[in-house]
């Protein structure tokens, strides 16, 4: 048999590079390839296979199991390696059933379909040869239109300018979103989890752009971070500090923000503000002077700011309060001052109130989501009277302190009926930890720390009562930002415009789950904090609406969520704006299981849209049997959208199992707004958000 291919018309590109690469393939001159010389010869074709496929495939064409494919068999292998119909389709549509596409079809392609409105000729033909390989080619042919719609390169469903940062980045901080993550250095659980310095650098290489560090004292005057009160591992807050200042601009120049909770004494504060300032040198801004507005992210390039306590404000306590004071030896049906609790501490005493309200309740199986928090509130009154009436700006009439009265007693009552006897006297500790009470001052940061303070933690009084300085923010836990929604949502979004606002995983989320971000979104809360260690839905719709503006972080706000002349609540949107309709059409390489048995998936997508209530929505496509390389569904839906500057796009391709639960497979989050009209290739990646090679879904998407 001869070692020559049979002569090819010099029509297609790519069977020429097929033909010279067999010659050189065929090293003995036989005729002909086996199985790891055609290995070796897929990648110089500028294909990808995974071994298992290319095993498939071989068998299939080689008919007489010699284990050997002729050029004939080799040709018959590469075209069920690339056949596609559903691409070849659309190539027939606009070739007229020709073997090439002429400059003047591919550009008529590139504007109907792709909405590519300003391409030339010109631009057309650069493209032809770049995916044609040559600079003579004269024509498109289908080898080189599957290349380009199959192309992360050009044929992503990113806009290009998105892949960098592209919005207005002269704003102040507060009319941006901030990828924030909470307890960073937990790299399990929050109660026997390891402790790591390496989730630093995990969390900043994510995109993160704010992390959180809960200092204790440690032995040797050794400031130490960990979770207190609980098992997990202790790191030294030097070598965090180093870390973050070796990796926090590794994918960002935009900058960090270290949200201290911090429970050190005096003395070992001191060394932080030491270490810090050692550390970071010119990378540490002076603190901000009072002022109506933040600076911008522009402005603070390479910076890294640090939130917390401080010594000025008489009012500021930990850096993660939330609306009340919890009086811990009160609950217990003692006596004692309320102190300013922080994050830590209203975790934990969730986690008591959790397990008494579960005793009470006999183990009835209540969701923990809908049970009674010991400081939440049920009526917009109740709300509002406490918002603005704890200590809040314009509330020195005698109406409005009996008014307060009123209300606590009301909430006392309220929270009298909905609890045990079994928890009386917690109830009645609250009652007396939420009433305002004379403290007699006492200073728990030491000046040496709260000088380098950039953004100041304050205790929540009211949307008006922090007006006149920017510097200052409130923390939320996700329990309190979910009433803020429901009762208060515009004036929380109009709070935004102006304060910092960051949110935090309610106590109970022992095991490090996440929340849903979204109701802290659409109110404009910047710094919306989830659990970087935990893989899942909340963490891919994090990376989804942080997939936009270069992946910096940084993500600036809708304008009705920034304009102080416009008053807007997520939950009053009545009219839809957008039109998206998403034709799911096939797949590619998807993988399967890891550690499953067999090696042949039955593979479906959903695809939903997160936003706003109003826009959430999803779908399903049919299961294709027994084929993850290339399953065609051809499924299409339309989602209507009123805030599509706030939507992300989830797609999540599953296996089907009739036995047992449907195994999740590989995922893509995408910004609406980002989100290129027209065929589109569309990467998909694990669960812990790492690509998988070669794997893809092909979508057309429409908006109208």
């Amino acid at each position: 048999m001869s070692s020559t291919a049979p002569a090819l018309p010099d029509v297609d590109p790519f069977f020429l590079l097929v033909a010279r690469e067999w010659r050189k393939a065929d090293t003995d001159g036989d005729g002909s390839l086996n199985r790891k010389e055609i290995a070796a010869l897929i990648p110089r074709l500028n294909l990808t296979v995974k071994k298992k496929v290319l095993k498939s495939k071989f068998n299939e064409v080689d008919v007489d199991k010699s284990g050997t494919l002729n050029f004939t068999e080799f040709m018959a292998f590469l075209n069920n390696l690339r056949n596609r119909p559903e691409i070849n389709a659309v190539f027939a549509q606009y070739s007229g059933n020709s073997d090439h596409l002429t400059p003047e079809q591919f550009r008529e392609f590139l504007i109907n379909e792709q909405m590519e409105l300003g391409v030339t000729v010109n631009d057309v033909v650069g493209l032809i040869h770049t995916l044609e390989g040559s600079d003579s080619a004269r024509h498109l042919y289908l080898s080189g239109f599957t290349s380009y719609m199959t192309s992360e390169v050009h044929n992503s469903w990113r806009a290009p300018e998105h892949k960098r940062v592209y919005q207005n980045m002269d704003q102040p901080l507060s009319h941006y979103f901030v990828a924030s993550s909470h307890n960073t250095y937990c790299s399990g659980d929050q109660l026997k989890g390891a402790s790591s310095v390496e989730m630093y650098e995990y969390a900043l290489k994510k995109g993160c752009r704010c992390v959180e560090l809960d200092c204790w004292d440690g032995p040797d005057n050794e400031p130490l971070i960990y979770h207190g009160r609980t098992l997990t591992s202790r790191i030294k807050f030097r070598d965090v500090i180093e870390c973050i200042k070796t990796h926090a601009f590794a994918v960002s120049d935009y900058p960090v923000i270290l949200s201290l909770e911090n429970h050190c004494s005096h003395a070992q504060q001191a060394v932080m503000a030491d270490i810090m300032t050692e550390v970071f040198g010119d990378m540490l801004p002076p603190p901000f002077p009072s002022s109506r507005a933040l600076p911008s992210p522009n402005e603070l390039k390479h910076k890294i700011l640090l939130k917390g306590k401080t010594v000025v404000v008489s009012d500021t306590i930990s850096d993660d309060e939330y609306e009340y004071e919890y009086d811990e030896a009160a609950a217990a049906g003692g006596s004692g001052v309320a102190q300013g609790a922080d994050e830590q501490q209203e975790e934990e005493s969730d986690g008591r109130a959790k397990a008494s309200r579960s005793s009470a309740s006999n183990n009835t199986g209540d969701n923990d989501d809908s049970e009674l928090e010991s400081d939440e509130f049920d009526t917009d009154e109740e709300l509002d009277d406490a918002i603005d009436g704890f200590g809040g700006e314009g509330s020195n009439s005698g109406s409005s302190s009996k008014a307060r009265s009123r209300s606590t007693l009301g909430r006392l009552g309220s929270l009298t009926r909905k609890v045990s006897s079994t928890t009386m006297s917690m109830t009645k500790g609250i009652a007396r930890a939420v009433t305002p009470k004379a403290k007699a001052p006492k200073e728990k940061v030491a000046a040496e720390l709260s000088q380098l303070i950039h953004l100041k933690a304050v205790h929540f009084k009211s949307f008006t009562s922090e007006l006149a300085d920017a510097r200052k923010m409130s923390s939320f836990s996700e329990n309190k930002i979910g009433k803020l929604v429901k009762l208060s949502s515009a004036a929380m979004v109009d709070y935004c415009k102006r304060q910092l606002a960051r949110v935090y995983p309610k106590g109970t989320r022992f095991d490090s789950s996440n929340y849903d971000p979204f109701p802290a979104w659409c109110i404009g809360a910047q710094l919306v904090a989830l659990n970087y260690q935990t893989a899942g839905l909340r963490m891919w719709l994090n990376q989804g609406f942080f997939n936009d503006n270069g992946n910096s972080g940084y993500k600036l706000k809708p304008y009705y969520l920034r304009s102080p002349a416009i008053e807007w609540s997520p939950s009053a949107l009545e009219s839809h704006v957008m039109s998206c309709k998403v034709s799911v059409k096939s797949g590619w390489q998807l993988p399967r299981i890891s550690g499953a048995k067999g090696d042949i998936i039955d593979p479906y997508v959903i695809v939903s849209v997160f936003g706003v209530p109003q826009d959430i929505a999803s779908s399903k496509t049919k299961v294709v049997k027994n084929n993850g390389f290339n399953p065609v569904w051809e499924h299409e839906t339309t989602f209507k959208l009123a805030a599509p500057e706030l939507a992300v796009v989830l797609f999540r391709v599953m296996d089907s199992d009739n036995f047992s639960k449907d195994d999740f497979i590989a995922y893509a989050a995408l910004p609406v707004t980002s989100i290129r009209s027209g065929y589109r290739h569309v990467q998909l990646s694990t669960v812990k958000d790492v690509p998988v090679p070669m794997a893809s879904l092909f979508v057309n998407f429409q908006f109208t």
